[in-house]
C-alpha cells in the first residue's frame, strides 16, 4: 500500500535508507547520518513529496521529491531525491509510487519531472524502468570522489 509519509514513519525510514546506502556502489562511502534522514523526511512532508509504500505492517519502500524554478526560467520542475525499495519489493510497488510522483507533479502545475539514477544499483535495469514509464534521456550525470 502506497501511502503519505508521516512523523512515526521516520525511524523506519532511516533504518531503509541505511540498506540502500550499505547498497549502492555510489554512496556507500559517505558517512550515513540519521540526523539528515529525518531532517529530509520532515522537510519533504512539509514542502514537497513523501511516501512509503508498505506490505503487511513494514515500511519496504520510501520516495521523495520536490518543486522548484530553475534559475533560467519561470516555470516549475519536479525532481525526485530518493526512490528506494527493498529488493523483494521491486516492481509493481515502483511503477505504483513512480506513478503517484508523476500525479503528485503535475497537479502542481511544473512543466519538467526529472528522475534520477544516482545510486549505482542496478542502473541500466532502472533506467530502462523509467523510459518505459515514457521518461527520456536527458543527459549525463558525472561522479568525481573527493578526498
Amino acid at each position: 500500500m502506497l501511502r503519505h509519509m508521516t512523523e512515526a514513519d521516520i525511524p523506519a525510514v532511516v533504518d531503509l535508507l541505511r540498506e540502500m546506502h550499505s547498497e549502492s556502489p555510489n554512496y556507500r562511502e559517505l558517512l550515513y547520518s540519521p540526523r539528515r534522514v529525518a531532517e529530509t523526511c520532515r522537510d519533504a512532508m512539509a514542502n514537497g513529496y513523501a511516501v512509503v509504500y508498505v506490505v503487511d505492517g513494514e515500511i519496504v519502500g520510501v520516495m521523495g521529491g520536490s518543486v522548484y524554478q530553475p534559475a533560467f526560467s519561470d516555470e516549475l520542475i519536479a525532481a525526485d531525491y530518493v526512490l528506494y525499495l527493498k529488493p523483494d519489493n521491486r516492481g509493481i510497488a515502483a511503477i505504483r509510487m513512480v506513478t503517484d510522483y508523476i500525479r503528485w507533479a503535475k497537479a502542481r502545475g511544473v512543466r519538467v519531472i526529472l528522475v534520477g539514477v544516482t545510486a549505482g544499483i542496478d542502473n541500466e535495469y532502472v533506467a530502462k524502468f523509467y523510459e518505459d514509464m515514457g521518461f527520456r534521456k536527458s543527459g549525463v550525470q558525472l561522479m568525481m570522489e573527493v578526498r
